[in-house]
């Protein structure tokens, strides 16, 4: 992705037309996609280790 932004951001700069909104968006388009993933990462995390207590809180009480 920073890949993209790189090459995105370098073509914009050899096109003459360079606008400073399109830079924005992109950048808050990044920081946005960046927390998400990282929030759903944990997200995916903290329920796969309650799914976890559950099923050895319930295989222990048998």
């Amino acid at each position: 992705m920073i890949i993209v932004f790189l090459f995105w951001l370098l073509s914009n700069q050899l096109n003459r037309s360079f606008n400073g909104w399109n830079l924005k968006i992109l950048l808050v388009f990044l920081l946005v996609s960046s927390i998400w993933t990282s929030t759903f990462s944990k997200l995916k995390a903290l329920v796969l280790g309650t799914f976890k207590s559950l099923i050895s809180t319930w295989a222990s009480c048998f």
